[in-house]
Formats: C-alpha cells, structure tokens, sequence
C-alpha cells in the first residue's frame, strides 16, 4: 500500500506546483498586484493598461474573478459591451454585487459615457438589456442600465440620412436645436445645404443650413449653442437668386458630390466639419476633420458668411 500511497502524494505534489505555476495564474497575479499598487499608492501606473488588458485576455478563455477589478474602469467601454452581450446575467450579477454609485459609473462606462456608442452597438447593447427574462434576477439592474444607455445615447433618436457615422459624429444638442435630417426635403424645397461644426471638447455646435425654393431664391438659418454662456442664437435670412446661384457654382467647384464620405484623417482634438446637401433627388454628405484650407472648408465657410456668422477659427 505504500507505494501506492507515494505515488498518489506525488501526483497531488505535482499538480499543486503545476497549478501554481501556471503562466495565466502568474499573469493574473501580476497584473492584480500592478493594478491594486497603482490604485493605493500611485506606484506601477506605467504599467496600468497593459495589466488591465491582461485582465481582459484571461477574461475570455473563463477566468470570471477578474471581471470585479476590471470594473473598477468605467472607461473599459468595449470591454464592458462584449462581456455584456456574451453573457449578460453574468456581467449584471458581478455589477449587482458592487455599491449603487459604483453600479451607475459601469451603466455609464458600458454606455459610452460622454461620447457615446457607434449606432450597430447600441442597438446590440439594447436589445439584449431588453430582452433579459423576466424572471432574472437582474432585471431590475438591467432596466436601470438601459435607462442609462438610452440617456447617453439620445442622439439616436436624429442621425444622419444613410449615415455610417459612430455615435460622436452625432451630437446629442442638435435636436434641441430644433435641427432634423435633411433627407427627405420639407414641401416647396428644391435644395437643401447645411454645414455642421462640432467642437470635440468645450464649445457648442455651429450651424448654417441653406434652403433653396423652386425659384433660386433661399432661406438661411444660423443656429448655435455656447456652453459655457449656456445660451443658444437663431437667426435666418432671405438670399436672394444671385447669391444662392454664387453659392452654388462655388459648391460645383468643389465637386462636392464625387467627395468621400470620410477620411482618415483624425486626431485626438479639434472640431468635426460636416457638410450635407440635397439636390435632384440626391443626398450627400462629407465629413473632415479639422479641414486645411481646401476647396471643402472654404464653401463651408461660404454658408456661414451667407447667414452673416464669421466662420469658426482654427480648425
């Protein structure tokens, strides 16, 4: 009997050193001591992303401990959403188990937080708080998140016409400032333009849209918002036939209607320029990122000196 019982201490030895030291364990390890380190005392933040996307490696195959540290990261905003459509009960019975102000900043992470989501996600996102059973536990938590979702994602409720466009392209203010698609065309318009400046941090949206009437004369409309005055201005003006034939020979200049939707060009600051048009039945629009002085922001700003606004400076 001896032998046998040596042999099954050594297999019980074996495997205990071999569990120990097995690579994942030691990466999670590591990766919790580096991120607990950094949080308590400031030492080892160097390394805070990479040991949290660590974590998040060792997430996906099946290890589920690590998901109470990773949302300590309000800011993990994929992250949260793939877990979260993977396995919805289990993300929402981890989040139960945390503090109500800190189950609100993952409702605001897994949302977007400022900026929002790209549309295709938020509707996954959606849906799926939306379809949690009745009977779950965490149907209460997940009405509470979709309440937060659909808050930080309002501007869905207006977007561009046949926009591919993430959610930042769609800023949450123009529908308090009584914008709406340009497509499909109001009754009487024969063409319709409009340039949009959206700030990436502190200022508001600025607006100048121009619609045309069957007899080449136009309507322009200034709209904008300031933050920090927390005060919105509106104000329109009549064009007559020979400005808005100006303008428009200008726009053919460009050939705006050949331009791509977007460019790669993109930075982390800086305003979105983005410029729409209707005419005979067709609908473009280009989008540029803090435009050089191109034949694209020089008719861009043309819109705004029509509505008597001097263009946005910088980019």
């Amino acid at each position: 009997m001896r032998p046998t019982c040596f042999l099954a201490a050594s297999i019980l030895v074996i495997s205990t050193v071999t569990f120990a030291d097995s690579p994942s364990e030691l990466k999670r390890d590591a990766a919790l001591a580096g991120i607990d380190a950094c949080l308590q005392g400031g030492k080892g933040c160097r390394d805070l992303d990479k040991n949290i996307e660590t974590l998040a490696q060792l997430y996906r195959p099946g290890d589920k401990a690590v998901l109470l540290t990773l949302l300590r990261f309000p800011y993990l905003t994929d992250f949260f959403d793939e877990v979260l459509l993977a396995d919805p009960d289990g993300f929402l019975s981890s989040v139960a188990s945390l503090p109500e102000w800190h189950q609100q900043t993952v409702a605001e992470g897994l949302s977007g937080m400022a900026f929002g989501l790209a549309l295709p996600r938020f509707e996954a996102v959606r849906a799926t708080l939306k379809r949690l059973s009745e009977s779950s536990p965490n149907r209460e938590l997940a009405k509470k998140f979709l309440e937060t979702l659909e808050t930080y994602n309002d501007s869905f409720s207006w977007h561009f016409p046949d926009s591919t466009f993430g959610g930042s392209w769609n800023s949450r203010e123009l529908p308090s400032l009584g914008e709406e698609p340009l497509w499909p065309m109001a009754p009487g318009t024969a063409s319709a333009f409009r340039i949009i400046v959206l700030p990436c941090l502190f200022g508001g949206p600025e607006i100048a849209s121009l619609t045309i009437s069957p007899d080449g004369t136009g309507r322009i409309r200034f709209r904008a918002m300031n933050f920090q005055l927390k005060q919105t201005t509106n104000k329109s003006y009549t064009l007559d036939a020979q400005k808005v034939a100006k303008f428009l020979a200008a726009l053919e200049r460009t050939e705006f209607w050949k331009m791509p939707k977007e460019s790669y060009r993109h930075g982390f600051d800086g305003a979105e320029w983005i410029l729409e048009g209707v005419q005979n039945g067709t609908y473009h629009v280009v989008e540029r990122w803090c435009p050089d002085n191109t034949p694209f922001r020089q008719v861009a700003r043309d819109l705004f000196k029509l509505a008597h606004h001097w263009p946005p400076g910088g980019c």
